[in-house]
């Protein structure tokens, strides 16, 4: 559910800037945790792991052997929405199970919310995301 992907926002997109106004978390201050992350990193060889851009060709070959299926959401309003939609786009080339869902006006880990205030209306995404855990993870 709304995979940082590009931690450092090192290639601006439309949604890093449009979305400002509408997300949780700025852009800005995404940049800053980035850096606090990236700070932490001592071998190049593990950037990939918390930054999917570094990911290499082939980075995610086989990986339906290890992750049997793969949802990927990405809220329409969040500043996240294009790398998430770019990170979903290789994935999806090489794992057949892999979905990606874009909830309408959506912001940064919306279900989360819904949740947490109580909300009657979840929205399209939420039934969606307990769909898919009921069919993953019930026997």
């Amino acid at each position: 559910m709304s995979p940082w992907c590009d931690i450092l926002l090192r290639r601006p997109t439309r949604s890093n800037v449009e979305n400002v106004r509408w997300d949780i978390i700025s852009s800005e201050n995404l940049r800053v945790f980035g850096q606090l992350v990236s700070d932490g990193i001592k071998e190049e060889a593990h950037l990939p792991y918390v930054d999917a851009h570094f990911a290499p060709d082939g980075w995610y070959d086989g990986f339906e052997e290890v992750a049997e299926t793969m949802l990927i959401s990405a809220g329409e309003l969040e500043c996240l929405r294009d790398d998430i939609l770019l990170f979903s786009e290789k994935v999806c080339k090489t794992h057949p199970r892999a979905q990606v869902v874009l909830d309408k006006n959506g912001i940064h880990d919306d279900p989360f919310f819904n949740f947490l205030a109580g909300e009657k209306n979840l929205g399209t995404l939420t039934p969606k995301i307990v769909d898919w855990c009921l069919k993953c993870f019930s026997t």
